[in-house]
């Protein structure tokens, strides 16, 4: 019989004192870019710190990627469907990674393609580099990635999610780094279900979402690490992990985790899977309810790390740290940038 609204500034102070309790961080947006006036609307899927130091994301809405000048507030195409380069065409990019030197696309009939910075005002080289049968793994991988192996030379092993192998596949790349002529070897020490795969993160180690589950692999093998369930399971329903990121060298740092189910970003000590905190947008603003992809930016000397970030159209950062959590706007609701937000209509020169 009591009136709903009664008991409701009860529950704020005590869940924002078992926030606290919980080490939960409201940290702030940062509109960085905004492809609100594009046409058709953006439906971004992707996104990487290219080599060159600019964030690069794939647009399912005009089948493109797009390098991201924030400073100049410019987006230019580095591959679109139809694009030919080394006597193939392009088909409709799927998967977006960072191979050492190179931005790599995989497209819809699993052509792999290399685009590599000339320089760092956006002049790059594209170039098809082939896979040795890529047509096998038909149209259910779930995730692809890389690992250096000599970064000298440039080269680097290829990580692919396949569901119909039972397999995280692995592939060599030929001496000169011109493509991965060899057969590919299971990665995993047994065969296994990996279709509900959504994140890869290597590092050394390889970390995967699975069924919104965090797994480490060392040596094909999982089991002698688990990720410490946040603390708060009596506020926020069970987390659902979607994607991974970090920004530090392989068992050092902090490996960081999207929750989907609760719109948040988790931190685990990467070592040990111990639970470290977690941060939501300040002032309930919903941004990260539909995050699509992330990168982080180490911080400098122990100062924070920041996470840079999508959603459907904008691309926004945040450095995690505590701000005050009053209501703060979104991307979504920020004027678009200064300067064009709107795509170039013609792919960078090469």
């Amino acid at each position: 019989g009591i009136p709903v609204p009664t008991p409701g500034p009860l529950r704020q102070r005590v869940v924002a004192g078992l926030d606290r309790l919980f080490g939960v961080v409201p940290v702030a947006s940062t509109p960085l870019f905004s492809f609100g006036g594009a046409t058709p609307p953006a439906d971004l899927r992707a996104l990487v710190l290219g080599p060159d130091g600019a964030p690069f994301v794939l647009d399912a809405a005009t089948k493109t990627v797009y390098r991201i000048d924030v400073a100049g507030q410019k987006a230019t195409a580095i591959l679109r469907e139809g694009t030919k380069a080394s006597g193939a065409t392009a088909a409709e990019p799927r998967f977006l990674f960072v191979g050492g030197p190179d931005v790599l696309i995989l497209d819809a009939q699993n052509h792999l393609w290399r685009w590599r910075p000339a320089n760092t005002s956006g002049r790059g080289t594209l170039a098809w580099i082939r896979v040795k049968d890529s047509a096998s793994w038909g149209d259910d991988i779930r995730a692809i990635g890389t690992y250096v192996r000599n970064a000298s030379l440039g080269l680097y092993n290829l990580y692919v999610v396949d569901p119909s192998a039972r397999q995280i596949l692995t592939y060599s790349p030929a001496a000169d780094g011109s493509g991965y002529p060899a057969d590919p070897t299971g990665r995993l020490a047994t065969d296994r279900d990996v279709s509900a795969i959504e994140g890869l993160y290597i590092d050394g180690d390889i970390f995967v979402t699975d069924g919104g589950v965090i797994e480490r692999f060392v040596s094909g093998r999982s089991g002698d690490w688990a990720a410490e369930p946040p603390p708060d399971e009596l506020l926020r329903p069970h987390p659902h992990f979607r994607l991974l990121a970090s920004g530090s060298a392989r068992r050092r740092g902090r490996l960081y985790a999207y929750d989907a189910q609760n719109g948040r970003i988790v931190a685990y000590d990467k070592a040990t899977g111990a639970y470290i905190e977690q941060y939501r947008l300040a002032g309930g603003d919903p941004a990260w309810r539909d995050l699509r992809g992330m990168y982080v930016v180490a911080g400098a000397e122990g100062a924070p790390d920041t996470i840079v970030w999508i959603d459907r159209g904008h691309l926004a950062s945040s450095l995690l740290e505590a701000v005050p959590d009053r209501p703060t706007p979104s991307p979504s609701s920020s004027p678009s940038p200064s300067g064009s937000s709107r795509p170039s209509a013609s792919p960078g020169a090469p």
